[in-house]
């Protein structure tokens, strides 16, 4: 349960300094539902869902349509967070973004270098501050 705060905590703290966004890849249903049931959804200003646009992550397209559905020119002031380094990290760096990958004490066993890289939600609050 105490994650679960701390997300929302976060989430909350983060809403005030930012435009929060989230792109997806998945089921348009699914993924609303699961939005739905964390209590956040309300944080956000929009959800880009891969099915809705036939183009998923890592593809730069996806992040590139919602930079336009926020209405972002500058991409230095952009920060994609995720936890898969495959879909969000590399899709970020494809669409020029600083990335932030949420490893959860997962190594990195890759060749894909996030611009940050954070062990628990809560640390994005300094990533962000810096």
């Amino acid at each position: 349960m105490r994650s679960r705060i701390c997300v929302s905590e976060t989430i909350h703290t983060l809403e005030k300094q930012a435009k929060l966004a989230i792109i997806t890849n998945g089921f348009t249903a699914l993924q609303h539902l699961r939005l739905q049931r964390t209590g956040l959804a309300q944080y956000f200003q929009f959800i880009t869902i891969s099915q809705e646009l036939g183009i998923a992550k890592p593809d730069a397209r996806i992040f590139e349509h919602s930079l336009q559905q926020a209405d972002i020119e500058d991409k230095s002031q952009v920060l994609m967070v995720g936890d898969n380094l495959h879909s969000d990290i590399l899709g970020g760096k494809n669409a020029g973004l600083d990335t932030c990958w949420l490893s959860y004490d997962k190594a990195n066993d890759s060749d894909i270098a996030p611009t940050y890289s954070i062990k628990k939600f809560n640390e994005l609050l300094d990533v962000v501050a810096a």
